[in-house]
């Protein structure tokens, strides 16, 4: 077995790349050569592989598809905390969320659907909860659902169990705290109240197939995730969150994130420190 990782050549790193863009939709420029060799490198020691060409290899021909699992979590980083952007949330809590509630109980209706593109382990879909949970007047009177899909199927694990460091909660309030979360030890467990709004699953934003699948959205939050797409996948995701969204329904992405040059069928909607967009 080898002890020393091999050197990723400029073909085995294009090779990688383009199997990678294809099975995720994630792409990666020539300048993350160094990256793709640095996250890889110690499992091709683990499994003994002499070159990155051997490696690929396994991954083209696995016919489990278990190590395509353990490249997407090498290489996906899940940066994510609960209330990540505040003002992005303020306005969620505080502006779309009223205006959703009016509009629905005046057509008689009492469904709200979330959707957490890009999950990682739960902290998003989670915080969504807690401001349901807090925001909504009478809530056992709605039928309040929140969707997520992360392509790490550990990372899902994770956020399926609800279990975290007190550290990751400092920023809740004490009232949301006590009423979502229950203290164990050194961690708090989200309660099984705002657990049931949330309904994980496996998905690859780029199977288009499968995003067809979720519609009847009224809100979407893919913040940080369109960033790892090429252009084309940038759009085709745009698009699957406009048809997956009711009308008036809307869109926040990540305060870095724009729609600019991927579609104009959404009107842009300022708010104090962040903005969203809405499906006319």
């Amino acid at each position: 077995m080898s002890t020393l990782a091999p050197d990723l050549k400029p073909e085995e790193f294009t090779l990688i790349r383009d199997f990678i863009r294809e099975r995720t939709g994630i792409f990666f420029h020539e300048n993350k050569t160094y990256f793709i060799q640095n996250r890889l490198s110690d499992r091709l020691v683990q499994l003994g592989c002499s070159s990155f060409m051997d490696y690929y290899y396994l991954l083209k021909y696995d016919p489990t598809q278990e190590e395509m699992e353990q490249l997407v979590d090498l290489i996906t980083t899940r940066e994510t905390s609960f209330f990540r952007n505040p003002p992005q949330l303020a306005a969620f809590q505080g502006k779309v969320l009223p205006e959703l509630l009016d509009r629905k109980q005046r057509s008689g209706e009492r469904a709200l659907r979330l959707w957490s593109a890009g999950c990682a382990s739960g902290e998003e879909p989670y915080t969504l909860g807690v401001i349901l949970s807090v925001g909504v007047p009478f809530p056992m009177l709605w039928d309040l659902q929140i969707v997520a899909n992360d392509i790490s199927r550990t990372a899902l694990a994770q956020a399926r169990r609800g279990i975290y460091p007190r550290d990751t909660l400092k920023s809740l309030d004490p009232r949301s705290l006590q009423k979502c979360f229950l203290p164990v030890s050194n961690t708090y467990h989200v309660r099984d109240e705002v657990k049931r709004l949330v309904h994980f699953s496996h998905l690859n934003l780029s199977d288009e197939r499968r995003m067809a699948l979720i519609q009847h959205v009224d809100v979407i939050f893919c913040r940080n995730v369109l960033i790892y797409f090429d252009l084309e996948t940038r759009k085709r995701v745009i698009q699957r969150f406009y048809d997956s969204l009711n009308p008036g329904g809307y869109l926040f992405l990540g305060h870095s994130e724009s729609l600019h040059s991927l579609s104009k069928a959404f009107r842009i909607l300022p708010y104090e420190g962040a903005f969203a967009y809405q499906k006319d």
